[in-house]
């Protein structure tokens, strides 16, 4: 039975993600249309958490970050995985920034007709910069992927998310990719970094996949 407010979050999400994939929310792939699908998913989130509302905004945190605890063993100490904190952005104007991103992106049509090396390298770069800004205080990586896929069907390309949370390996893969590519936009060449995170993302996580690769 849930019990802790995000479990009732991510309980009262399903149905309406399940919704969005027959009749996906129409937009202009800024702001408003992210803003309009993060409001539709968690329309039905508990009204008592006022920490969380639907399609709102963050505010601006200059230590807005997760604890990532991973599922699983860790097969290079044969222990559980370390925790580490994800550090995300902390910009002062979130709608602002998200509409810049999304404008430096070139939109739909600038990824058109790319061969698909090019559009992984551009989906990533996409990607990365919007899940670095982390706009929501809750139900970010859901509303995240669904616009994603979306805007690259639009674009003319299949982007399926699922396949990296199929089961925990896959699900670990991909965040381990995603919070990689979150620190390298954060410590440039792991400049500051701090060694706990560098020893639990980096050191445990050597081989995996790249988000790119993912994509």
């Amino acid at each position: 039975m849930a019990s802790s407010p995000k479990e009732l979050i991510d309980i009262a999400s399903f149905k309406q993600i399940a919704r969005l994939k027959i009749e996906p929310i129409v937009g202009n792939f800024d702001a408003e249309h992210l803003r309009k699908i993060h409001a539709y998913f968690f329309q039905d989130a508990p009204k008592w958490d006022r920490s969380f509302i639907p399609g709102g905004y963050r505010l601006p945190d200059d230590r807005h970050a997760k604890n990532r605890k991973l599922a699983g063993m860790n097969k290079r100490t044969n222990k559980k995985y370390e925790p580490y904190k994800v550090i995300y952005s902390n910009a002062s104007d979130i709608e602002g920034e998200l509409n810049n991103i999304l404008k430096r992106s070139g939109g739909v049509n600038a990824f058109r007709g790319l061969d698909v090396d090019q559009f992984a390298e551009r989906m990533t770069a996409l990607y990365v910069e919007l899940d670095y800004l982390h706009p929501f205080n809750e139900g970010n990586s859901r509303a995240l992927r669904f616009f994603t896929a979306q805007f690259a069907h639009e674009a003319g390309y299949r982007l399926d998310w699922d396949i990296g949370i199929e089961n925990p390996d896959a699900e670990n893969a991909l965040y381990v990719a995603r919070d990689q590519a979150i620190m390298n936009r954060k410590y440039p060449n792991g400049v500051g970094l701090p060694v706990t995170i560098r020893q639990a993302l980096y050191r445990d996580h050597e081989n995996t996949l790249s988000l790119k690769d993912i994509i």
